[in-house]
């Protein structure tokens, strides 16, 4: 029997390290329990082979609301219900207390399991492991808009960039109506193409009422724009969309990007993303467009998705917060907000809630 180790410290995230630290990033964690002094993980360290191969070869079994769960590269650890380790195997004999709603409801939705095991580790198992998961979320990846409310100098600069087909100039063209609102006249919507690649001038009929509306289709001809641009309180730019999977064409949008930077002195730079998407291509989107500068991701699509889980765990994979959230196809601003954790977290926890009324009325109506 391999031995099992307690660690003590004041976050889960703490233990973790220390974990990592003592026994290796290949360490199983057996349970994970909160206190009013900080929070007591148990752990044992990692026979040879993964701990996944030790749980099938061990023909482990598993209680109803147990799982094993791979090893997450983040966290440096694997997390599994309470267990007996063994060289031969992993016995999974009874639940983690981790909190029944955070897993209960992102196992609904196959929530990646390693990222699983890191929420509900900060969210815990007492009835606000939800509101205690929404603390630590705004806290360690604040949503852009939130953040740099103002910290803006005199002009708000906003640019989107992501792959093509994700609803990004729809995005755009809605965030600018709806600043447009408040401020006609003052809001561009700066429309880039490659020089191969061209766009052309937007009819009258498709412009959004109240933006001043710009197309460049060259880093020269975006330089004398630059000039032109006085008396504007926000620039949208919509960078022409590319495959993520193509080093040539990221390195072509990381020219314009270069130049967009070298024109302002702060262009807060979003990756655009839609909410229909498996958590692992947004994330390999997301991760690519950081490195040319992305800070927060922008979705597109909730109103096609089932439910907000692929953005909880982008930004966990990802570590790029959230920044805007958009729901239809029209782009007329009526469902283009500044994201809150709260917009993420609310139908995640209330999954099934729907369900349960309607049975509720059901039962109602029979009796």
């Amino acid at each position: 029997m391999m031995a099992i180790q307690t660690f003590s410290a004041e976050t889960a995230e703490a233990a973790f390290a220390k974990i990592k630290k003592t026994l290796g990033s290949a360490a199983v964690i057996i349970d994970v329990h909160r206190g009013p002094r900080g929070v007591r993980v148990s752990a044992a360290p990692a026979s040879k082979g993964s701990s996944m191969q030790r749980f099938f070869a061990g023909g482990a079994q598993v209680g109803a609301n147990s799982r094993g769960i791979e090893a997450d590269s983040d966290m440096g650890a694997t997390t599994v219900a309470s267990a007996t380790v063994s060289s031969a195997g992993l016995r999974v004999v009874g639940g983690s207390g981790l909190g029944p709603s955070l897993r209960g409801n992102l196992q609904q939705i196959d929530f990646p399991p390693d990222l699983l095991s890191r929420v509900c580790a900060v969210g815990g198992s007492r009835e606000d492991g939800w509101e205690r998961l929404g603390t630590w979320l705004k806290a360690e990846h604040p949503p852009l808009v939130g953040r740099i409310r103002g910290q803006v100098g005199p002009v708000m600069i906003m640019g989107f960039m992501g792959p093509r087909g994700v609803g990004r100039s729809t995005l755009v063209r809605g965030l600018a109506a709806r600043a447009a609102t408040s401020n006609s006249g003052g809001v561009v919507w700066l429309r880039i193409g490659f020089p191969r690649r061209r766009l052309e001038a937007l009819a009258d009929v498709d412009l959004p009422v109240g933006v001043d509306v710009r197309t460049v289709n060259s880093i020269p001809e975006l330089r004398r724009l630059t000039r032109d641009l006085v008396g504007v309180s926000a620039i949208l730019i919509d960078l022409p969309g590319v495959n993520v999977h193509a080093e040539s064409e990221l390195a072509a949008l990381g020219k314009f990007v270069a130049a967009c930077n070298a024109s302002w002195d702060r262009v807060y730079w979003n990756a655009v993303a839609p909410a229909t998407w498996s958590t692992r291509a947004a994330a390999h989107s997301a991760q690519a467009l950081a490195e040319l500068g992305a800070e927060a991701l922008a979705w597109t699509c909730l109103d096609q998705a089932g439910d907000t889980g692929t953005l909880l765990a982008t930004t966990l994979r990802s570590g790029l917060p959230p920044s805007f959230l958009h729901s239809d196809r029209l782009g007329d601003g009526s469902t283009s907000n500044a994201a809150s954790w709260r917009d993420v977290l609310d139908p995640l926890q209330n999954l099934g809630t729907d369900e349960q009324e309607q049975q509720s009325e059901g039962l109602a109506v029979a009796r």
